[in-house]
């Protein structure tokens, strides 16, 4: 951005350029700069980013390259996975020190659970030997770029049969956090709704897995992991989560067999949920 003089030899003119991320936006609303809240900041960013995200997924073939997102866009994106990473850190190191001290918070181990959760997204996502930040949400996984193929090929034979790709995930550009579910039915009903989901219900089904948000009521709203996360009888899902986003359980009969082993070890009621008819 260069300023140059004007026909008015006092005055001194300086372009005012579009920002890389104001390309994303539609209106004047849209455009995080400026605002000053951090919440709403952060949401507008979280639609933009989604929106980048969708964009390159509707022009990507196999033949091309991923499209290149702004450069404002990534830098969001890195800070929101390191940022991501520090919190987690500060939660385990925290909620440690208060156990050790006897005095044991709720708030603190709601956070436990959200840092054993994405420990266990990491896990799956190192086996599938993802070559992406999954915590980024401008990623786009490879699993989506190899295109139709025998799901018992070499390529997969040293994956748990759980993490094995399905042929909806190998021809559907996806972000790769969809790969790291355990249940090739559930990662199929997401691939296959995501097309009509909008932007906000994309934000807000994130927010509650990977972020774990609670509802008015203080009930977790995700997935609990109690063991080795590519095992479905190790996975949990809240009664939030059966309410919010049962669609994406139909035909997932194991996954609530394994949540209500999980409830009743541990004193509470069984979930009554219908995996085959979902509400």
């Amino acid at each position: 951005m260069t300023p140059h003089r004007s026909a008015n030899p006092g005055i001194l003119l300086i372009p005012l350029n579009q920002m890389p991320h104001q390309v994303l936006t539609s209106n004047q609303r849209e455009d995080w700069a400026g605002v000053v809240d951090q919440k709403q900041r952060k949401r507008l960013q979280n639609m933009l980013n989604q929106r980048a995200y969708r964009e390159r997924r509707r022009n990507h073939t196999v033949n091309a390259a991923v499209l290149i997102p702004t450069e404002s866009v990534l830098e969001t994106s890195r800070q929101d996975a390191d940022r991501k990473r520090v919190m987690l850190e500060a939660f385990s190191k925290q909620a440690l020190e208060s156990y050790n001290a006897g005095q044991p918070q709720a708030d603190q181990l709601l956070g436990l659970l959200q840092l054993n959760f994405i420990r266990s997204l990491t896990s799956n996502a190192s086996l599938l030997g993802l070559r992406v930040d999954w915590l980024n949400c401008n990623s786009l996984s490879h699993i989506g770029l190899i295109g139709p193929t025998n799901p018992y090929a070499d390529e997969f034979s040293y994956l748990p049969e759980t993490l094995i790709p399905t042929s909806i995930q190998s021809r559907t550009p996806h972000h790769p956090w969809i790969d790291l579910f355990p249940f090739p039915r559930m990662r199929d009903n997401l691939l296959i709704a995501a097309e009509g989901m909008s932007e906000e219900e994309e934000i807000r089904l994130w927010n509650d897995i990977v972020e774990n948000n609670t509802t008015s009521s203080g009930d977790w709203t995700g997935l609990i992991v109690w063991g080795d996360p590519w095992n479905p009888w190790n996975w949990e899902v809240t009664e939030a989560f059966t309410r919010n986003w049962g669609w994406l359980l139909k035909g997932c009969s194991e996954v609530i067999h394994s949540s209500n082993h999980w409830r009743l070890s541990r004193g509470d009621v069984a979930l009554t949920f219908d995996p085959i008819n979902p509400a």
